[in-house]
């Protein structure tokens, strides 16, 4: 049986198990010896991963005798279990208190964990060796300070004058004993070995068992003619030691007494017609051979079986010895603890003795009966057979720690093997890496005189992931495939996640520099780290935008106390160039470290629009219908890096905008730049405008009359046609182009039919399109009625100061309505009014129309203007973040309500800017 120990912070997987981490604590235990209380603050659980003394076969269906199962031969009686703590000086320190319950492995019946609590070493001078007793009453001996390992092995005995109890409901389970070397424990010890040995050996007798697949098997394929019935065991000891003395040697108690001829232990088939195996039946103490064995006085048995169905039992000798057959040589075995006798019976030639004494008194020839004894270890957990010839290992599977330690330096696994194949120098044991010769990650080394492979890692693995080979060791035809993997170093350490943050002005096509970087914290605990390399680099989680993050450390713990975590600032530099669309959104970089806990965070980068270019036509007012005008309201709002800019906390992220004021006067023709700069603007000037925003006290004429306010209807129709963005908050006023509002629409849509009407008064309140409360509503994902400032669906505007431009006849099936035509507040109107259209947005063109030029009216100090019942100036902000907000009562009739014109508006600006960054005239 084979012992992991696993004393470390973070989760680690050994062998065939996943094993959780140690946990240091503080307490003191109840358990008699108790762990000395100077300790007590250093002490530490601890998972022990038992391999167990079973070798794997396959299952068994045939006729015979099986009354102890597989897994309770592996029981362990957690009562009776002891885990005893020795000075390297070889006295008793304490007992270490047993946690919980053992866990078995039902995977693998060679492994089982447990968890059990010891105390640090203080310092690598102070060692430790682990001693176990399994199965044992360890009551009437008494544990002192000046107890030593070598009273524990030469005083604990077991007593066995009959036969095992293997009684499947009501077993024994078998006494076992294991130690370690000297350890150091501590938070980065090695994970050493702790080979367990059952007491006793085992026997097992069998018709020819299977080797089908190369594997020997306790399925029995049976013997022509011939039926096992009884198997007598004579001249083996009555007790034994639980512990060895030298691993593989026979520790036998003093003067302890042998079964004589005439009391053997008796073995029976149940089934009356005899069976084909008899296996996990018979366990035996140690038995030394005698000073000089011979016929007379070697340990042997007797099976007696049916012949050729006869009624009567023939009986045939059986020693434990092996036969050269070419030289008569025979040479006789001791029965040794943990091993293993298959007495695997090939032939039944003729009948045996008529009694068992008879058959005792014989010498055991082939004349009659032909038979192989294989003998072996049971840390030897998978015998691989091939005809007369077998081989195994002890270890299959194999995980280094990452790096040498102070308890082991080499980073070194032994492995045993066991074969009665002729090895020789001209036929040796060969060792060949799956991944080529020589390996450059391990070294394998055969020791024909220990029976061992020392196999050993060559580098100190910090790659963050597991390295790992295949091993395949041959002798003669039996090639066994040995898993060999090395851990990687235990960078554990955590990104602390919210100390994530971006910095940098981001927009497609910019090459980053040193203002581009991500700053990041980390914590690390374990100190075994010191001076190794910390690496942080970024993972495009949305495809590939041309832009990453890296950066590397060296963990000193140097000036951190013991106990105490080490908290890293890290700032990671970025290298590449944004390619990037603005129609995707921000997108997410996720940083990922060779930290070993897996532990990652995400970065948000935001790219920016581009600065808009933004041509505002309309009066100079200070009301802010002119949003190119500084110091106004909708000015304020919108060059707010709060609601647009290149900033995290920024809503809708954009360089920001570069405005155009026409200085258009108040009169009609106003278009005071002159028509040839208009054209140049809209047209087909060298700096076309991106977003062209029609507001208060501008005029424009029919596309079907000749005058330059005709031509500047053309140029706006030419400009949407192209992908301009057009913004129209007009309400169509001035004597001298009554239509202005319908004129702009009608050019931009291409038609000559609408019409307009100019209804007041002031004060009036449209219902906005949408219902939050309906499930299904189309407006749901409506930029403009559910934008990012806000969902205004089901709200109100206000029309400001004298009356709204609504327009007649406009084609219903190409336009998003926003609000119709029929006020919600006041009385009298014509009930034709719903079917006109107050605001819309188009649907395949870049145009928003509402019909007020106040639609952005503020008070002309910069600042909101907020009166009881309020007719005038809607737009409303928070002074302090400039983030629109409702104004709170507003309406004429005595019919006041909030009204929501900021938050409209702001989600206006933020469709402009997205369609002019990403299907606007300067993206062709």
């Amino acid at each position: 049986m084979s012992i992991f120990l696993y004393f470390r912070k973070e989760i680690y997987k050994y062998g065939f198990l996943l094993v959780l981490v140690g946990i240091m604590s503080a307490c003191i235990f109840e358990d008699e010896p108790v762990i000395p209380t100077e300790n007590a603050v250093s002490g530490a659980y601890l998972k022990i991963q038992l391999d167990l003394p079973e070798m794997s076969v396959p299952s068994s269906g045939e006729a015979g005798t099986r009354a102890m199962s597989a897994e309770a031969e592996r029981v362990i009686d957690l009562n009776s279990l002891h885990i005893l703590v020795f000075k390297s000086t070889g006295e008793f320190y304490y007992k270490a208190p047993v946690v919980g319950s053992i866990v078995y492995d039902e995977g693998d019946l060679s492994k089982a964990t447990l968890t059990v609590k010891l105390v640090k070493s203080e310092n690598v001078a102070e060692k430790f060796k682990i001693g176990i007793v399994a199965n044992y009453d360890l009551s009437a001996f008494p544990l002192t300070n000046t107890t030593t390992v070598d009273d524990i092995k030469q005083t604990l005995t077991y007593a066995l004058s009959g036969k095992w109890n293997v009684d499947n409901q009501n077993y024994t389970p078998f006494p076992m004993w294991g130690e370690t070397g000297e350890l150091i424990i501590s938070e980065t010890m090695a994970m050493p070995t702790i080979d367990l040995y059952r007491a006793l050996a085992r026997i097992d007798v069998g018709l020819n068992f299977s080797d089908a697949g190369g594997i020997l098997s306790e399925s029995a394929d049976g013997v022509s003619g011939f039926k096992l019935k009884q198997v007598y065991v004579y001249r083996t000891n009555k007790s034994g030691f639980v512990a060895h003395q030298t691993i593989g040697q026979i520790h036998i108690p003093a003067g302890v007494e042998r079964h004589d001829d005439n009391d053997p232990l008796q073995y029976s088939v149940s089934a009356p017609e005899g069976g084909d195996s008899y296996v996990r039946e018979i366990y035996i103490p140690e038995t030394e051979l005698p000073s000089s064995p011979g016929n007379s006085n070697m340990h042997s048995l007797v099976v007696g079986g049916y012949y050729q169905g006869s009624g009567a039992v023939s009986y045939y000798r059986l020693d434990f010895a092996t036969e050269n057959r070419s030289t008569g040589v025979r040479t006789y075995l001791p029965i040794v603890r943990n091993h293993r006798y298959v007495f695997n019976i090939n032939t039944v030639r003729g009948p045996g003795f008529g009694t068992p004494e008879e058959a005792l008194e014989s010498v055991a020839t082939i004349e009659n009966i032909d038979y192989d004894l294989i003998e072996f270890d049971e840390s030897i957990h998978q015998l691989e057979v091939h005809g007369k010839y077998y081989f195994g290992l002890d270890k299959r599977n194999l995980q280094f720690a990452p790096q040498p330690t102070v308890t082991e330096p080499t980073n070194s696994f032994k492995i045993k093997y066991q074969t009665n194949y002729p090895l020789s120098t001209s036929d040796p044991l060969t060792l060949n890496w799956g991944k080529g010769n020589p390996s450059s990650l391990f070294n394998a080394v055969w020791d024909e005189s220990t029976q061992e492979i020392t196999i050993t890692a060559l580098t100190e693995n910090v790659t963050n992931f597991v390295q790992f080979d295949t091993l395949f060791v041959k002798a003669g035809p039996i090639t066994i495939p040995v898993r060999v993997e090395q851990l990687y170093v235990n960078f554990k350490y955590y990104i602390n996640c919210e100390s994530v943050t971006v910095s940098g002005l981001y927009k497609s096509g910019t090459v980053l520099n040193a203002t581009h970087y991500i700053d990041l914290s980390f914590t690390a605990e374990d100190r075994s780290i010191q001076g190794k390399t910390y690496v942080f680099e970024t993972v495009d989680l949305e495809g590939n935008h041309g832009i990453s993050f890296s950066a590397s450390g060296v963990f000193n713990f140097s000036s951190i106390p013991v106990g105490n975590p080490l908290t890293v600032n890290v700032r990671l530099y970025g290298t590449g160039t944004l390619n990037y669309s603005n129609s995707e959104g921000p997108f997410k970089l996720r940083i990922k470290s060779n930290s070993s806990s897996g532990s990652y965070c995400e970065a948000t980068i935001s790219p920016v629009n581009r600065k808009m270019k933004i041509l505002v036509l309309g009066n100079q007012d200070l009301y802010g219908y002119n949003i190119a005008l500084p110091n106004t309201g909708a000015n304020k709002i919108l060059t707010s890096t709060n609601n647009f800019g290149p900033y995290d906390h920024s809503i809708v992220k954009t360089e920001g905008f570069e405005l155009i004021n026409a200085r258009l006067n108040t009169s009609a023709p106003n278009t005071s730049p002159g028509i040839g700069q208009m054209r140049s603007w809209l047209i087909d000037g060298p700096d076309i405008v991106d977003i062209l925003y029609i507001t208060q006290d501008v005029y424009v004429y029919s596309t079907e009359t000749n005058t330059d306010l005709a031509l500047l209807a053309k140029y706006i129709a030419q400009f949407i046609n192209n992908n301009g963005v057009v913004l129209v908050f007009n309400e169509g006023n001035g004597a001298n182009a009554p239509y202005t509002a319908a004129n702009i629409v009608n050019a931009c849509m291409g038609i000559t039919t609408i019409t307009q009407i100019q209804q007041g008064p002031s004060g009036l309140v449209y219902q906005l399109a949408g219902d939050p409360e309906v499930a299904g509503d189309p407006y749901f994902a409506d930029p403009i009625m559910n934008g990012p400032f806000g969902d205004v669906r089901k709200k109100q505007w206000g029309e400001d100061a004298s009356y709204c431009a609504i327009l007649a006849n406009v084609p219903t099936d190409e336009i998003i309505l926003y609000s119709n035509g029929m006020p919600i507040n006041g009385s009298g109107f014509q009930a034709d009014r719903v079917n006109m259209v107050s605001g819309f947005r188009h649907k395949t063109k870049n145009l928003v129309y509402f019909g007020d030029g106040g639609f952005t009216s503020s008070g002309t100090n910069g600042q909101p203007y907020i009166v009881p019942n309020g007719t005038i100036c809607p737009l409303n902000w928070d002074t302090s973040t400039m983030f629109p907000i409702p104004y709170p009562s507003y309406g004429s009739y005595l019919a006041q309500m909030a009204v929501y014109n900021s938050q409209v508006w702001c989600n206006v600006m933020a469709w402009a800017i997205d369609r002019a960054a990403n299907h606007g005239i300067n993206t062709r």
